[in-house]
């Protein structure tokens, strides 16, 4: 299984590339004028500083799941991704595996992956819903009968 996703403006990813080049994101305290300061330290309080009206890139999230099988000798690839605005990608899920603990459909406790204590029928129904889409696909690589 193959999951990725991220959508930031380009200039972010080659800023963050030129403080890597130029040491500003270690970690090892340096002195400057007497004093000692971390670079990654001052590196995020310049991030503080951007300037208003600089692009902030879209205004939206992503998610893409590839599952590579196999389902009766035959290879499948199932992919299932969404793209949206923030919400579906990150608010809805949250609140509603919040409001799922409240109801107590919920019931195990500490630490534990999503997969590990939601019942993803229950959880997905809600979520299509408020909205949210997902485009599925299935390729299967040959249609025909193994064997024949």
């Amino acid at each position: 299984m193959i999951i990725k996703g991220a959508l930031i403006p380009l200039w972010v990813d080659e800023l963050i590339k030129s403080q890597k080049d130029a040491g500003f994101l270690g970690t090892a305290p340096i002195d400057v004028k007497g004093t000692q300061i971390t670079p990654y330290d001052l590196s995020l309080k310049m991030w503080e500083t951007i300037p208003e009206g600089r692009d902030n890139g879209p205004q939206s999230s992503g998610l893409k799941v590839i599952v590579k099988g196999e389902r009766d000798g035959r290879k499948v690839v199932y992919t299932a991704d969404m793209v949206g605005r923030m919400a579906p990608g990150t608010g809805l899920p949250a609140s509603i595996a919040s409001l799922m603990m409240d109801a107590g459909d919920v019931t195990v406790k500490g630490v534990v992956a999503p997969e590990g204590c939601i019942d993803p029928d229950k959880f997905l129904s809600i979520f299509l819903k408020r909205g949210a889409r997902i485009h599925q696909t299935e390729t299967i690589s040959s249609m025909f009968e193994p064997g024949k």
